[in-house]
């Protein structure tokens, strides 16, 4: 039987984020296929201890120039071309401007470059910890619609051969650099039922930092946290985006 996995197909259709719930919906309904509303489901809570865990990361794309307006008002912002091919010195990440800023690190952030529009306000930021740490605390402040958003705008692992064409490209590099597409039926079967699991118990995709992890690893991972408590689960999953955030600014980023 043939199965594929993308974020979204089950709740996508059925979810669409009210104008109560994001100040930036019109960017993530677009962006995201209205996975921004919250739906009938577990009952979550928001919590402010996340833990930041802030870890080196993988290339990632950019945002080609925008405008300020872009980001204040909901307009989609335009598509992701190329990342940069060096890295930012710390001494370039302090004189970047609210442009060029938005530019680089807009979408460190799964399909949510409203976490570095927050963050932008706390520059100039001295080093790439800094700034990874400046992120993280913007998320936490965010409210439980706006973090299960993100959640939800993150794919789900696909283990497909060829990685589906919704995914960022910085999703599917990772997914690619930890063996997803090279999974064999019998892993690709265990896959697609844990991920099933897994919605159909949280309401959100598995989001775990694949960035040295193997596909024996990421599926031990998925099995052990599917038994999770709701609320527990929602911690983990924001913490493993941090963590990938992580990731992705050490490619955008020297020390």
């Amino acid at each position: 039987m043939r199965a594929e996995f993308c974020h979204g197909s089950s709740i996508g259709k059925r979810a669409r984020a009210s104008e109560s719930v994001l100040p930036h919906r019109g960017y993530l309904t677009r962006r995201i296929g209205g996975l921004a509303a919250l739906r009938d489901g577990p009952a979550y809570v928001h919590s402010a201890n996340l833990a930041m865990a802030v870890h080196p990361l993988q290339p990632k794309g950019r945002f080609r120039q925008t405008r300020h307006s872009d980001f204040t008002t909901g307009q989609l912002p335009p598509p992701l071309t190329a990342m940069p091919s060096s890295r930012l010195t710390p001494q370039e990440l302090q004189q970047l401007s609210y442009e060029d800023f938005m530019q680089r690190f807009g979408g460190v952030y799964e399909h949510s470059p409203w976490v570095a529009e927050r963050t932008w306000p706390a520059h100039p930021f001295s080093n790439r910890s800094a700034l990874a740490l400046a992120m993280a605390t913007t998320l936490a402040a965010a409210d439980h619609a706006e973090q299960l958003a993100l959640i939800r705008a993150h794919p789900e692992l696909t283990g497909k051969a060829a990685v589906h064409a919704s995914l960022t490209a910085e999703s599917a590099r990772e997914q690619r650099g930890a063996g997803l597409d090279a999974c064999t039926p019998a892993e690709f079967e265990e896959l697609h039922a844990l991920n099933q699991a897994y919605h159909l118990r949280f309401g959100f995709p598995f989001v775990v930092a694949v960035t040295g992890l193997g596909r024996a690893e990421i599926l031990a991972q998925l099995a052990t946290r599917v038994t999770s408590q709701p609320e527990e689960e929602f911690t983990t999953a924001l913490a493993q985006i941090n963590r990938i955030a992580g990731f992705r600014l050490q490619a955008l980023i020297a020390d």
